[in-house]
């Protein structure tokens, strides 16, 4: 993928070759595990994905990572500046004040995973409760699995960035 133009504001950690190699990695592992690609819940792990960095670490946010491709952020509406300006996301699905961020994450979910495609789950973050990741799973149209290899372990392996 061609490096896009920033703009000012677009500021990152590091290079954007830097997160999609991380990006690459990660892919890499869901293909290899037969997965359509993986939902992760941490703020930590998509900042270090995608240099999102959010404003509200103590909200439900998730990102879709597809197996080839950018990913979609699922967020609340105060961090849409913020994603807006983020060049390693496709697209962001926002939720506001009286919406069920849950409710708009499996609906979103439920279109991104392609139908009959099976995708990873974070089981793992400390933000997914086990009653939301029970409601994700029993009223989400897609099919989604624990995965196995979550990025903590891939975040260990530090580059020269």
């Amino acid at each position: 993928m061609k490096p896009p133009t920033l703009r000012d504001g677009q500021e990152q950690a590091f290079e954007h070759s830097e997160y999609l190699s991380r990006m690459t990695r990660v892919q890499q592992e869901l293909r290899n595990d037969g997965l359509a690609g993986v939902v992760l819940f941490g703020p930590d792990n998509i900042l270090w994905l995608t240099g999102f960095q959010t404003v509200a670490h103590f909200t439900f946010q998730c990102l879709y990572l597809p197996s080839t491709g950018l990913p979609t952020l699922i967020t609340r509406k105060v961090n849409s500046s913020i994603a807006r300006i983020t060049p390693t996301l496709k697209d962001t699905v926002l939720w506001g004040p009286g919406e069920s961020p849950l409710m708009v994450a499996t609906a979103h979910l439920g279109e991104l995973v392609p139908e009959g495609a099976v995708s990873g789950i974070d089981t793992h973050s400390w933000s997914l409760s086990v009653a939301e990741y029970k409601q994700l799973i029993d009223s989400c149209d897609a099919e989604f699995v624990d995965w196995k290899r979550h990025t903590e372990t891939l975040r260990v392996v530090k580059s020269d960035a």
